[in-house]
Order: C-alpha cells, then structure tokens, then sequence
C-alpha cells in the first residue's frame, strides 16, 4: 500500500516533535534552564545556563622524599658604596664588572656636568655685565665684569675626572656608561667577596616551611664545565604577599662569579602521614592562606597553615586533613 501525502505529513511532523523532545532533554542534562528575567517594557526572553564543572582537588598523603628547584644569582650581602663627588657623566668604566680590583685603583672616569646653581651664577655675572653697559659705567667696570663671567663660564667647561675604588674587593653594580649622575648619587659599588651569596626568587608559597641552615646543593654551568657546590639557607626574608629572594650561603672557595646563574635543590623529606595538596588550589588574601570548601550551604572558606614545597605540592600544616577535597579558585 503506497503512503498518502496525508500519511507522510503526519510521519514528518512525529519525527520533528521527537527532535525537539531529545533537544529539549540534552539542554536539561547539560544545564538549568532559569526563569524568564525580564526588564519594563522590554519582550520576555529565556535563556540557558550551562553548568560549568567544578575543579576539584583531593588532600594526598605524604609523597617520597624529593627536592624543590630553584633558580637564583650570585650577589653580594656586603657591598661598599662609591658616590659622585659632583654632577656628571659616566664616560668609561676602567674595570670589567665582577673584576677584582685594589683599594684606591682607578675604576671609573666621569666627565663634569655645570650645576643649576653654577649656571644661574653666570646668568647673574651676565646681567651685570650688561647692567653696567646700560649704565654707561667706565670702562674698567664693565672689564672687570666681563672677566667674571669668563671666569665663570670657564669654570662650567667639561673636564675629567677619575673615581677610585673606596676598598679592595669585585666590582658591583655598575650603571651603563653616558649615564648622568648627581653629586652624592652612587656610581659603583664593591662587593666583599666573603659576602657572596646565591639569591634565589621565590614566591610566598614556596618558602612556606625553608628553615635557616636547611642544606642545600647548588649547580653552576658555563657551557664547558659543571661545578656543584653544598651550602645552606641563610636568613630568610620578610614575608610578603610578592616573590622574595631567598639567600644561599656559599663556602669561600666556592668559585663562583658574581652574577653567575645557579640552580638550587633543596633536599625535603616529607613527615609520615602528613597531608599535602596542590598549589594552584590555594588562594591567598592579606598575607593569608586559604581554601574553599563544598559544605550544605555551599562553598565556605578554610584558613590553612602551610609547610614545605615539593614541585607543584604543598604540605598542608593545618586546616585540612588527608582525603579531604578542595574547590579550586
């Protein structure tokens, strides 16, 4: 029996209605469908929400022993600082920056700059000369004027001038050459070598649970060869809310240039049974740590004390126990 026009009308509209029905399902699945929101005088519109999934993080148990890696720079702790005597330009620098050099050695050479009072002073000279002109002074007056302002105006030409190291020890902080500097303004620095230190950047989270005297290896490379050396943390810095730069103590004989780049290990060896969670679930505010956590009435905030680093883990000291699990931000 052949279909009706009627008869396939009818099977086309059932196949439309259960598209619909299965649409309609899916978008039910996927999202929540909200209530009609709708301004004055503005048309009724539906929308649809999808719901975004949560990212959830699990408290794990202690991992094995491991290092946390750090990268820092050879820098000083105790410099002694060269200031400008006068206004200038730094012209050349007589040594190579890290260089040894001795105590009263030439360092750099500066090319005076005129002061703003030193050119108002000839402004000044200037106006009498031409005062005593417009006055019609004698001519030994205005001579005796004019020679003044030559004089003056001698005094503002450039000339040289070299700076010496103020002690024996490797030269630091060193501004780019044609740089202007101010009288008093510190041109160079010497470093101590006995002060060298390795400074690592670190971030509020990864210095969480670093003692003073924690062991630590560190790696230098110059491309030829590769030096390994133990020291320990020093004094830790102030806590804050920015990275900080956490110093490494180096043994004299460490043989280390100033500025060198240096990979930091720092050996940590987990407590039994300790919890440790995933940094990125952490959230910070005012200097402290916290989490949020699913609760009846829904997501609460849970202050939690931290430990140690291993990688991308964090030891979780309190706030949260083993298996415990965490909304991330």
């Amino acid at each position: 029996m052949n279909p009706t026009p009627d008869s396939t009308r009818c099977e086309r509209f059932a196949l439309l209605a259960l598209s619909m029905m299965t649409l309609a399902t899916l978008l039910t699945a996927c999202g929540t469908i909200q209530e009609p929101r709708w301004a004055a005088n503005e048309p009724a519109q539906s929308t649809v929400t999808f719901a975004s999934p949560r990212l959830l993080f699990r408290v794990d148990a202690a991992p094995g022993p491991a290092t946390n890696e750090l990268r820092g720079t050879v820098q000083p702790r105790l410099v002694t600082s060269a200031r400008a005597p006068e206004p200038g330009v730094i012209a050349e620098y007589l040594a190579e920056r890290g260089e040894p050099v001795e105590k009263e050695q030439p360092v750099v050479r500066m090319e005076s700059t005129p002061s703003e009072a030193q050119l108002l002073a000839v402004q000044i000279l200037q106006l009498e000369v031409d005062l005593a002109i417009a006055e019609a002074r004698s001519a030994s007056e205005i001579a005796a004027a004019q020679t003044a302002v030559d004089e003056a105006r001698e005094a503002l030409a450039p000339r040289s001038f070299t700076m010496t190291a103020p002690a024996s020890g490797l030269l630091s902080n060193a501004p780019n050459p044609s740089r202007i500097v101010a009288a008093g303004e510190v041109v160079f620095a010497i470093a101590d070598p006995s002060s060298l230190a390795v400074f690592a950047q670190v971030s509020p989270v990864e210095i969480e649970g670093i003692e003073p005297g924690a062991p630590a290896t560190m790696i230098a490379r110059d491309g030829v060869s590769t030096t390994v050396i133990d020291g320990i943390v020093g004094e830790l810095p102030p806590s804050t809310d920015s990275p900080m730069f956490l110093p490494v103590e180096l043994p004299v004989d460490a043989g280390f240039a100033l500025g060198q780049q240096v990979n930091v290990s720092l050996l940590i060896e987990p407590e039994p049974g300790s919890a440790w969670l995933d940094r990125s679930a952490l959230q910070r505010e005012s200097g402290s740590n916290f989490v949020l956590v699913e609760g009846p009435d829904g997501l609460r905030r849970v202050s939690v004390t931290l430990g140690r680093t291993v990688g991308e883990m964090v030891e979780i000291l309190s706030g949260l126990a083993v298996g415990d699990e965490v909304v991330g931000p």
